[in-house]
């Protein structure tokens, strides 16, 4: 309903960005940060975590009409459940999860109110007059207050304090070390990473986000995301790190001026929220063994769906609605570009995606061939189609997503480990149940360099190529600098590598036709598939 809603008030050419419409509001001086800032890098109790299985069957019955008695009833019996909660997130050092919030205060919504039914009417404020330079100035002050806050928490010394802030201040760089920020900033890179990023782009004054929303959103969002080590990749790093990734190639100077406030930040969103509630399995796995989820979803785009799922039945409560300020036709457009977005980053749709993209990109090269100002020529192209705008953000998304091989080296290395841990693990259920294991998946037999020799091959290669030859043409961008160096350091380990030691009693691999078909249809339309199958590990990003 809400995506015929939106194609209804797209026109001919798709939606029009309306951020410049969103009501200018008169707030006056911005109240002082709330307890609830000082206590962003605290790790969740199990009275505020909602537990996945349990959201799983709400879901699976049908029953989130409304999430905030759901929220409750969590809340009721979490405590019964802070064992499991904490095996799943799993702990380290510096996390503390048995930390209570019992100083973090109830948040007024006064700004918006509920139907009975259950789903949220925005209330527009009264006042319709911009922010005077004082209140900017607050605003101004309350966000920077907001990023110093993160990096403070109970036992984390100045010298932490200061490393966090050196590091925010790289995250214009490509090769910014999201692992350092996630140990600096106790834990909690995603939230702090978020509200850097949307404080640094101006996006929470020109959309009028409520900070102390979005704030306890990322939060969320980060609570809703598996800890490592028991989520080896797809978890609260991974999700800091592809929106980090996201606000760099916003900054592309071909793009400069290419897309609305509104859509850099349905872009960033969708960034954070791409891999929400993550199992730590595939695609393919959850339909082998029948999950609910599956089941629920048809089998198409399993986890896909479920992310996003998740994202916008959280913004049901009012506390966590960050999409409260924009008005109802704003809304739509951001939630029809997110799933658009996340979408994107189902490996079966891959070839599909790149063969679209590579076509956009012959014809803007070919249109801006001859212009005086390239940059202004792309603009005005992505400008005057909504199609293309979109197609271009579900690129940087899915870009982004397959950002490790086009890292640094040591970050490229550590990013494969990690993954590569998880496959193993998804191996070992799969041999315990008796399934045919995945080729990516046996300890026993996959070769690691091999693997990401045919990944970077056949998978990022190509796609960060494209994107090159998109943003700067006759040139190429460091992403494809990176993936060459990293796959000569790959093809430089395939002779002297050996596979991982064997845990168990061995299962025969795959076959490279049935690896390759669970995770994407065609790898590349130029390029054929290697012998070993080792293109199949574009599940990576599955």
């Amino acid at each position: 309903a809400a995506a015929a809603a939106a194609t209804a008030t797209t026109g001919m050419d798709g939606p029009k960005s309306r951020s410049s419409s969103v009501a200018s509001a008169s707030l006056g001086p911005s109240p002082q940060p709330t307890p609830a800032i000082n206590r962003v890098c605290a790790e969740p109790t199990a009275a505020e975590l909602i537990p996945s299985e349990e959201l799983l069957e709400k879901e699976v019955l049908g029953v989130m009409a409304d999430f905030s008695d759901s929220v409750r009833r969590q809340q009721a019996h979490g405590a019964n459940r802070y064992s499991s909660i904490r095996e799943r997130l799993g702990s380290t050092g510096s996390q503390n999860m048995s930390q209570p919030f019992s100083d973090v205060p109830e948040i007024s919504s006064s700004n918006t109110r509920r139907r009975s039914s259950g789903t949220m009417l925005t209330v527009r404020r009264s006042s319709e007059t911009p922010l005077d330079e004082e209140s900017e100035r607050n605003r101004t002050e309350l966000a920077n207050s907001f990023i110093a806050q993160m990096c403070k928490h109970s036992g984390t010394d100045l010298v932490q304090n200061v490393q966090c802030q050196q590091l925010l201040r790289q995250i214009d760089t490509w090769d910014m070390d999201i692992f350092e920020l996630e140990r600096h900033s106790c834990g909690r890179p995603l939230a702090v990473l978020a509200m850097k990023v949307l404080h640094d782009r101006k996006l929470l004054t020109s959309l009028r986000l409520n900070e102390t929303v979005v704030l306890n959103f990322f939060q969320q969002v980060e609570n809703r995301y598996g800890r490592y080590p028991a989520i080896s990749y797809h978890n609260n790093i991974h999700a800091a790190d592809v929106m980090h990734s996201v606000h760099f190639m916003l900054d592309s100077p071909a793009l400069a001026e290419g897309f609305s406030d509104l859509e850099k930040f349905a872009c960033l969103l969708a960034a954070a929220i791409h891999d929400l509630d993550h199992p730590g399995n595939t695609n393919s796995f959850m339909i082998k063994t029948g999950s609910p989820l599956a089941l629920l979803y048809n089998d198409s785009s399993v986890l896909e769906n479920h992310h996003v799922s998740q994202a916008f039945a959280m913004m049901q409560e009012p506390d966590l609605n960050i999409l409260q300020s924009l008005d109802k036709e704003d809304q739509l457009i951001v939630r029809k570009l997110v799933i658009d977005m996340v979408m994107s980053t189902d490996m079966v749709k891959h070839a599909k995606f790149l063969g679209e993209f590579r076509a956009l990109q012959r014809s803007v090269t070919e249109q801006i061939a001859d212009a005086a100002n390239p940059i202004n020529s792309l603009k005005d192209r992505l400008l005057s189609s909504y199609d293309d705008r979109a197609l271009v953000l579900c690129t940087i998304v899915h870009s982004a997503d397959l950002g490790s091989p086009a890292k640094p080296w040591d970050l490229c290395e550590e990013w494969t480990n990690r993954l590569m841990q998880e496959f193993f693990s998804e191996g070992d259920k799969e041999k315990e149940l008796g399934l045919e294991v995945g080729m990516l998946n046996n300890r026993d037999t996959v070769v690691i360099p091999k693997a990401q020799v045919g990944f970077i091959t056949y998978i990022a290669l190509p796609l960060w190529e494209a994107w090159s030859a998109f943003v700067e043409p006759g040139s190429l961008t460091l992403q494809v600098v990176n993936c060459r160096n990293n796959l000569e350091q790959w093809q430089g380990q395939v002779d002297k590598a050996e596979p991982q030691p064997k845990r168990g009693p061995a299962a025969p691999p795959a076959t490279a036709t049935t690896a390759v078909s669970e995770h994407i249809e065609e790898v590349d339309e130029n390029a054929p598939v290697a012998a070993d199958g080792v293109a199949a590990s574009a599940a990576s990003a599955a």
